[in-house]
């Protein structure tokens, strides 16, 4: 489990061509996409990603151009992305 700013992110799965992860949050924290997509889903609570309101069974996509993107609210996600090796 590693936090960042008001989030807990634990790792569920990973392997050679993706990630999956949890997060909890229960304020607020910055993340970056570091140049690969993610695709997330709110499992529990609300919240806002900077600024556009999400709640549980909304589900989104940030581009992997997108950069910083902050989250503010309670709510519980479940977040994937590919791996480096996913575009060999």
């Amino acid at each position: 489990v590693f936090r960042q700013g008001d989030a807990a992110t634990e790792r569920l799965v990973s392997c050679r061509y993706y990630t999956v992860e949890k997060t909890e949050l229960s304020g607020t924290a910055a993340f970056d996409t570091n140049g690969i997509y993610r695709l997330c889903s709110i499992i529990e609570g609300e919240g806002t990603v900077d600024g556009r309101e999400v709640k549980k069974g909304d589900h989104f996509i940030l581009p992997s151009g997108y950069g910083i993107y902050v989250l503010t609210g309670k709510m519980t996600f479940i977040s994937s992305y590919a791996e480096e090796a996913a575009y060999e």
